[in-house]
């Protein structure tokens, strides 16, 4: 298992720990990020991360829609 501690920056005593397994020595991690501008003040985006190893294979997509005025 693998241990992460951690706090937010603007309230650094909020402390808080994160366990997981720990990542694969050999392992790959792949990200990708893509904005349509639809019109004026729309916009499509999308964001992939990937990491790839011998036993594991993790995905994580976002898709989102931005509206400005």
């Amino acid at each position: 298992d693998y241990t992460l501690n951690a706090s937010f920056a603007g309230y650094p005593t909020s402390a808080f720990a994160v366990e997981g397994d720990r990542p694969d020595r050999d392992s790959l991690g792949v990200g990708l990020g893509l904005t349509w501008q639809t019109k004026e003040n729309i916009s499509i985006n999308f964001t992939y991360d990937g990491n790839f190893s011998g036993d594991t294979t993790q995905h994580a997509g976002i898709l989102g829609v931005r509206y400005t005025w």
